[in-house]
């Protein structure tokens, strides 16, 4: 269910952004690509929480996801720029904010409150695979950069999609790990409060 809107998803992206970037120009190329994702990100996050929780009732709540992003993502940066590991700290205790915020119909502070504190002592958990997305991504960047399909500088079409589709791929791939790390540790949150 989830893998026809992913693939869907990064095709109408790459593609689209892929035209707009080389013969529009590279802003318009980046801010549709960067406005693309975040909304594909918000419905592939809507319906993988939906057929996790079986909740039929659940919305994507765009609006609020965008201000969760600022939020999160300023205090995130923030973090960065102080030490790096404090910003990679911090998106791993935020890194279920989005499938809380759409799954249990929180509002922003709660949503990133909660997803603090599930993900005590789930850091390295989640860390690994969102290590291993940040290594695919820069070997990624190496190799298309070796065979002449650099993502910051295509020299056409074919070189922009590839770059394209490679980055909104990875972004999205986020995406539905978070949602992932949020069905496991609300499983084991179930399970150690039902005693099973």
């Amino acid at each position: 269910m989830i893998a026809q809107p992913f693939f869907l998803a990064i095709l109408l992206l790459s593609g689209m952004g892929s035209v707009l970037y080389v013969y529009v120009d590279v802003r318009a190329g980046d801010l549709f690509s960067n406005i693309g994702v975040f909304v594909a990100g918000a419905v592939l996050n809507y319906l993988a929480v939906r057929a996790v929780s079986g909740d039929d009732s659940l919305t994507p709540r765009l609006t609020g996801l965008f201000g969760l992003s600022i939020l999160s993502g300023l205090a995130t940066l923030l973090g960065l720029l102080l030490l790096i590991l404090p910003g990679l700290f911090l998106y791993l205790r935020w890194f279920m904010a989005w499938p809380i915020f759409v799954g249990e119909r929180t509002n922003i502070i709660e949503a990133m409150k909660i997803s603090w504190q599930r993900m005590k002592g789930w850091e390295v958990a989640a860390g690994l695979p969102v290590g291993a997305l940040l290594l695919l991504f820069l070997a990624g960047l190496i190799g298309l950069d070796y065979f002449g399909h650099a993502p910051d500088r295509p020299s056409g079409l074919i070189d922009a999609f590839i770059g394209n589709a490679f980055m909104n791929a990875l972004i999205l791939l986020t995406y539905v790990v978070s949602v992932a790390s949020y069905a496991c540790v609300a499983r084991e949150t179930a399970d150690l409060t039902t005693g099973a």
